[in-house]
């Protein structure tokens, strides 16, 4: 599998602080180690942004990685109008200079998402809007990351003019309960461990003493746990995320700082549990729990995008992945299938001209399958890394007529190659 950093050790907040002046300008860090944004650190001009963060710590990683290896010349920048670091490779006033630099970066496999944030007064000639989208020269259309955020700025279109918008919290808040109630605060920070770009997810904290389930957390906002009331307070993280490696810490609420895991910090009251996530390899078989089908369809319902947008950023982050798709159905009787139309790329949506027939549970869950592959090559993966394989109801996961039965119906992923 190829890698795309070296090894890169996480330097103290003071010292890369120093390293990069751009970031430290305009800042002011209170003592919980959140930060307070007094204005942003953009000027006017084009970027070219190869990683957007909510956490700056992560940011600062990144760009210190870019800087010995593919872009000496990285740093941070912060957009408070978006809340988010964007670590850049190279920056300029000229269209044209810039230009050359992101069709240069484009190309290169490892940042083949590479885009341009533009800051300024005058029309931005780089993209222009035309029936609700944006399109650039060798622009390949491709859908937005999973991250949601890592491309939001080229997708809208969005120019904002300077300002400055006063003290904001740069990490993100959860909702405080109401009702009272003890709860801890926690941030959950992982973070893809080859590309060092934020993984968004939800975390699981289990009860570790009656393995019962506290709740389901988003990953880089601060978080309110609520308290196990246990005899010991010890909880399970668990990272389980689509194409990572499982990953899972142990803690006392109560003292997290005695579990003696590097993977733990505590700043002023909360609770940092950072996870550095690795892809799964060759061999692994994954299952997308979050792609849904509409009813007797080959036609992906459009909550789906999230997690295939997970299984695209895999694949573009290696070139040399090659998966097998599996389908699979909860029964192996015949029944209608409704199709794509022909030469289609509306994967998400049912109309009058999607082709009705009448076929087998294999046939149908061949042709989810491909839809899945059709959607991966109409967002640039090479059909050739793609593989698939129809099983109708042969392998279920729970018996068919059980309250479970609707998990047989699913799309699996196997890493033929990596």
């Amino acid at each position: 599998m190829k890698t795309r950093f070296a090894s890169v050790k996480i330097l103290g907040f003071i010292t890369i602080l120093l390293l990069i002046p751009g970031l430290n300008k305009g800042m002011a860090f209170d003592a919980s180690g959140l930060n307070t944004v007094q204005q942003d650190s953009i000027r006017d001009g084009y970027y070219l942004i190869l990683g957007a963060f909510q956490n700056p710590q992560n940011a600062m990683r990144f760009s210190q990685a870019l800087k010995h290896g593919d872009a000496p010349g990285a740093s941070v920048a912060f957009n408070a109008n978006r809340q988010l670091y964007y670590v850049y490779g190279f920056f300029s006033e000229d269209f044209k200079s810039m230009r050359e630099n992101w069709v240069k970066y484009r190309q290169m496999p490892n940042y083949s998402d590479a885009w341009v944030f533009y800051r300024g007064d005058k029309d931005d000639p780089f993209y222009k809007k035309e029936g609700g989208a944006i399109l650039g020269e060798g622009f390949t259309g491709r859908a937005e990351s999973s991250s949601g955020q890592l491309k939001k700025d080229q997708m809208t279109g969005d120019n904002p003019q300077k300002s400055n918008p006063g003290p904001s919290n740069t990490i993100r808040q959860a909702e405080e309960p109401a009702g009272g109630g003890k709860f801890f605060k926690m941030i959950f920070n992982a973070v893809n461990a080859t590309s060092l770009k934020e993984v968004q997810a939800k975390i699981n904290v289990v009860d570790a003493e009656r393995n019962r389930e506290l709740g389901k957390f988003d990953t880089h906002t601060l978080q309110f746990v609520p308290d196990p009331a246990n005899r010991t307070n010890r909880v399970l993280v668990i990272a389980d995320v689509f194409g990572y490696n499982k990953q899972q810490v142990e803690l006392n609420l109560d003292a997290p700082s005695q579990a003696n895991d590097s993977r733990i910090e505590v700043k002023d009251g909360v609770t940092f549990v950072n996870l550095d996530l690795n892809r799964q390899t060759k061999g692994a078989l994954m299952i997308m729990y979050n792609v849904y089908f509409f009813n007797d369809a080959a036609v992906m319902r459009p909550e789906s995008m999230y997690e295939l947008n997970q299984l695209l950023e895999m694949m573009l982050e290696n070139e040399d992945l090659v998966i097998r798709i599996h389908g699979h159905t909860n029964s192996n009787s015949a029944g209608k299938i409704i199709g794509l139309p022909k030469d289609s790329n509306r994967f998400f949506q049912l109309g009058d001209d999607n082709p009705e027939s009448i076929g087998s549970a294999k046939r149908l869950s061949a042709a989810r399958a491909e839809t899945v592959k059709k959607w991966l090559a109409y967002n640039g993966i090479d059909e050739k890394r793609i593989q698939v394989k129809a099983w109708g109801g042969k392998k279920p996961v729970y018996e068919k007529r059980s309250e479970n039965a609707r998990f047989n119906v699913r799309v699996e992923v196997e890493i033929l190659k990596d």
